[in-house]
């Protein structure tokens, strides 16, 4: 099913994510613009380090998008053709993107029922000697703890890219996720916990790294010989006024966190005596990103999306497996009956630092007003 067409005449217009932005980051941006470092300067690197040093991480490298942190995270693995890349079918698909812009192959593995993370038990069912790194999205704010226990114990040796542009902040056995792999990246898009408006992050504790990771970011420029470049590169940078906004949403994370924590409070209580809500299991150290549920059956939560949208409120599916893209579809090797039902199954609320309790209400009860009418 196509999403559903909002009805603009609703009573009440309530986007599925918004960004909150106000007065300090209007003028963070305004100071930025009036500096002149408008291209990059002392408030991007105060945002690489303390974006970095929040989630235990030496260093930070900023990027113009979540994607491009994954791309270039890739490329200074020396990610290329023939080689593997392990990742979830459930999943953003800018992850598959990004191990297919090196020529390499990504590797899907199902999903977990409950957290819908990865599945542990598909390691050694997708692990060859052709494997040289391994991505782990932290799907919808809830940290991939036993896909990451997994890891640890079959294949401490393989380079661990965290996928964290659903998770920021959030923790699991109090360290920050984040901080398990070689390499972590996080978006800042519109929709994120914190946003820049287009944005992303690469973070590591290794210097070398570090240092290609930023050589790759920027054509690779040889010191002292300007347009001399040293290899294939890239044009990735995060620019100053982003960076300004980014530093103000970053000090901003504890409300924004309990914000949205008390939305989705809101959202599981109100819903509570509806039988069929199904919600995805998550960690003490999970973060709300969004607010996912999974419906009896596909017709089911078409039907509610439907009803939803014609009260103005914008909702969005599950994402669709990357063994279902069309130009992914050649890697995929296997079934993932999980993944593709969790898919078909699933939608996510609005939920947005800057949404109201009354919002929260009202969508409780289009749910629940429309909940037999899409059981028919």
């Amino acid at each position: 099913m196509s999403d559903p067409i909002i009805n603009t005449s609703a009573a009440r217009q309530i986007p599925v994510a918004r960004p909150s932005l106000g007065e300090a980051e209007a003028e963070a941006a305004r100071q930025a613009v009036l500096s002149g470092w408008i291209a990059g300067g002392p408030r991007l690197e105060k945002f690489e380090q303390e974006f970095a040093a929040a989630h235990r991480r030496r260093f930070g490298v900023a990027t113009n998008s979540g994607t491009t942190a994954l791309h270039l995270a890739l490329a200074a693995l020396d990610i290329r053709p023939g080689d593997q890349v392990v990742m979830p079918a459930l999943t953003m698909v800018a992850v598959a993107n990004a191990a297919v812009y090196c020529g390499a192959t990504p590797v899907f593995v199902d999903s977990e029922p409950e957290s819908a993370s990865a599945d542990p038990y598909w390691l050694k069912r997708v692990l060859n000697s052709r494997t040289k790194a391994v991505v782990v999205p932290h799907l919808y704010g809830v940290p991939a703890a036993a896909f990451l226990q997994a890891l640890r114990q079959h294949a401490p040796h393989l380079p661990l890219v965290e996928d964290c542009s659903e998770c920021h902040y959030a923790t699991l056995g109090g360290r920050p996720a984040g901080s398990f792999g070689r390499l972590a990246t996080w978006s800042f898009y519109g929709n994120k916990i914190i946003s820049t408006g287009e944005g992303g992050l690469v973070a590591t504790d290794d210097e070398r790294l570090a240092a290609r990771l930023r050589s790759l970011r920027a054509h690779a420029f040889t010191p002292g010989n300007h347009f001399q470049h040293q290899e294939l590169a890239f044009g990735y940078r995060l620019g100053e006024v982003p960076a300004a906004i980014g530093l103000v949403q970053h000090a901003r994370r504890d409300e924004l966190l309990a914000r949205r924590k008390s939305i989705a409070e809101r959202y599981s209580a109100g819903l509570s005596e509806l039988p069929w809500i199904r919600l995805q299991a998550r960690t003490s150290g999970s973060v709300w990103w969004v607010f996912p549920l999974v419906c009896p059956s596909e017709a089911f939560r078409d039907r509610l999306r439907s009803a939803l949208a014609d009260a103005g409120v914008e909702t969005r599916t599950w994402f669709v497996p990357l063994s279902r893209q069309p130009h992914l579809r050649r890697y995929a090797e296997h079934r993932y009956p999980v993944a593709d039902d969790l898919s078909r199954r699933g939608l996510y609320l609005p939920l947005y630092a800057d949404m109201s309790d009354d919002d929260v209400d009202y969508v409780c009860q289009v749910v629940e007003a429309a909940e037999g009418k899409g059981r028919r």
